[in-house]
């Protein structure tokens, strides 16, 4: 099975990890390229959520990375590349093989051996020009699991990578106004029709997803109280089975993780919020967006109510002054309102953009976004909505924010990839163990097991368009030349970033 992750400032899950050939090429032709920073780390994480979700120890797993540079959201960005490389080595200690391929003349080839599985010289590589990916993409093919080939071109193109081109110069100034939050206004719930004594009237099941903040701002106190909120919201939801309802936990902070993937399990899901850990960093709700609504496409369907609730004490950005995110994330939740998922936008202390959370929030206004002056006020919202058909906002709500000031994010730690050995060479042809499979005389497969791979794509600025393209060629080609079968079979995904 294959599936594709596709990133570059953003990462998104392209092509959830299948084994139709016809469907992930219609998959990879309606990819779009859009320039951007280099967030390996999130494409990394990604498709590590994948193939947790979706695949298992019993199945081969690997993830391979093909970039044109190092992993970076800033300019000078010393931090990402950290963080990149410890996501690799979290999937490898879970027994998932990492190839790294760096592609062009500004690779770091220090981060791509980091990344890469041992042993080294069978997965990582770097190819002078993008070209040069259909020939890898064949070499690969005859493998029994995904490889380097023993001998390949390490010589970068001298040609000059150009700079990244970040985020678009959109603003979200010129918006309206936030409509204030009425204080006690009954509107219809979402077009059911309550009986006389509160109880829902052919409501169908739902699906909800939490979007929850753990940045700098909120501090670890404050983040005690969201998880008592979560953990109350799980207790006095009224799960049954499959075709009831399913609650799923996306946390985020710089990063963003689906924590806790959609389900009906009570006790999965507490247990689930007992293990996070609280971070610190930047508001990366954009992310967040992102993630939900990728669970719930990948999970979900029309046939049930979607919503995504987000719950953040501050404005949507990735580094002081960042006027873009909050755009990107009021466009995410807009997509998501347009495929028929109820957005709630819930803001909670001092720091709180009003006019960014009634922008994320559906339609009525008032029943889906709110403000709460401290995060102790979340258990009495969790009771509020644990008695609505729908999740949406208590009619009346304290909207005064606390006078106390949010300290500010804490973003990466300082820590920095120097000191970091050398990159060992590429042998020019040294024969290796393939992975502990023992092939015949003949180079066929002996007692291998079905493997699931995540393509890790980078499509960010320093590409540029006509070299996309031959990454698009590159995946079309992996997809053809995949002996699918059916679901105990190769599977394939694809994340783009």
């Amino acid at each position: 099975r294959l599936g594709i992750v596709v990133y570059s400032t953003l990462s998104a899950v392209e092509c959830p990890l299948q084994y139709d050939a016809g469907a992930l090429l219609r998959c990879i032709e309606g990819m779009v390229y859009t320039g951007g920073w280099t967030n390996t780390l999130q494409g990394l994480l990604d498709a590590g959520a994948e193939l947790q979700a979706h695949s298992d120890s019993s199945r081969i797993r690997a993830i391979e990375v093909i970039t044109d540079g190092r992993a970076q959201l800033f300019p000078n960005d010393p931090f990402t590349t950290v963080y990149a490389r410890q996501a690799a080595e979290r999937e490898k200690a879970r027994g998932v093989i990492v190839l790294a391929i760096g592609v062009g003349s500004g690779i770091d080839a220090e981060e791509l051996e980091a990344m890469a599985s041992e042993p080294k010289a069978k997965h990582w590589t770097t190819m002078g020009s993008f070209d040069s990916l259909s020939q890898l993409s064949e070499a690969m093919s005859g493998s029994c699991v995904p490889e380097i080939p023993d001998s390949w071109d390490s010589s970068p193109s001298p040609e000059a990578s150009p700079s990244p081109t970040p985020y678009p110069s959109a603003s979200p100034s010129g918006s309206p106004s936030p409509t204030p939050r009425p204080s006690a206004s009954p509107s219809p719930r979402l077009g059911l029709s309550p009986s006389p004594s509160g109880a829902c009237v052919d409501s169908a099941p739902y699906d909800v997803m939490l979007v929850v903040d753990r940045s700098g701002s909120i501090g670890r106190s404050n983040w005690e109280e969201v998880v008592k909120y979560m953990k109350d919201r799980v207790r006095r939801t009224a799960f049954t089975d499959a075709s009831g309802i399913r609650l799923g936990i996306v946390v985020y902070s710089t990063l963003s993780a689906v924590e806790c993937p959609l389900q009906y399990d009570a006790g999965a899901l507490l247990r689930c919020i007992e293990g996070m850990v609280y971070t610190g960093g930047w508001t990366n709700t954009l992310q967040g967006l992102l993630d939900a609504g990728a669970e719930l496409q990948a999970h979900s369907d029309s046939s049930r109510i979607r919503a995504i609730e987000v719950i953040t004490d501050g404005r949507a950005q990735l580094f002081p002054n960042d006027p873009f995110t909050t755009v990107y994330a009021r466009q995410a939740a807009e997509r998501e309102k347009a495929r028929g998922v109820i957005v709630l936008a819930i803001g909670v202390g001092s720091g709180i953009d009003a006019e960014e959370l009634e922008a994320m929030a559906s339609e009525p206004k008032a029943k889906h976004w709110t403000t709460m002056g401290s995060f102790d006020s979340l258990s009495q919202l969790s009771e509020a909505m644990s008695g609505s058909c729908v999740p949406e906002i208590p009619d009346s709500w304290d909207s005064s924010p606390s006078p106390e000031a949010s300290p500010s994010p804490t973003p990466y730690p300082s820590a920095s990839p120097s000191g970091s050995p050398s990159p060992t060479p590429r042998p020019s042809a040294s024969p290796s163990p393939r992975l502990g499979l023992s092939p015949s005389p003949s180079g066929a497969c002996v007692d291998s097991a079905p493997y699931d791979v995540m393509l890790v794509v980078d499509r960010s600025g320093s590409i540029g368009r006509s070299n996309w393209e031959e990454v698009v060629k590159y995946m079309k080609d992996r997809v053809r030349r995949t002996a699918f079968t059916d679901a105990s079979g190769i599977r394939l995904g694809i994340v783009v970033y």
